[in-house]
């Protein structure tokens, strides 16, 4: 199998690049970091820092546990605005 890596450019203070979901918590800082800075941004897994696109397997465990968690973001989001 060949696999061919991507590059989409290096991190800016807009666009913040995690490995994996396994990051979830460090991007979740990150992000609202940048919304507080800019009011707009973007996020991206699968990505390392430099912008090669690694992708990433997500199974179905961590599909579920990380909507709950974003549920639980969402409703505390809502609480606080």
């Amino acid at each position: 199998m060949i696999l061919a890596l991507i590059n989409i450019d290096s991190e800016t203070e807009q666009i913040e690049y995690k490995k994996s979901i396994g990051e979830l918590k460090e991007a979740m800082f990150s992000i609202v970091a940048i919304l507080n800075k800019h009011q707009k941004g973007e996020l991206y897994f699968g990505v390392k820092n430099d912008g090669t696109v690694i992708g990433q397997e997500v199974l179905f465990p961590q599909i579920k546990h990380q909507k709950v968690m974003w549920q639980e973001i969402r409703d505390q989001s809502a609480e606080i605005l």
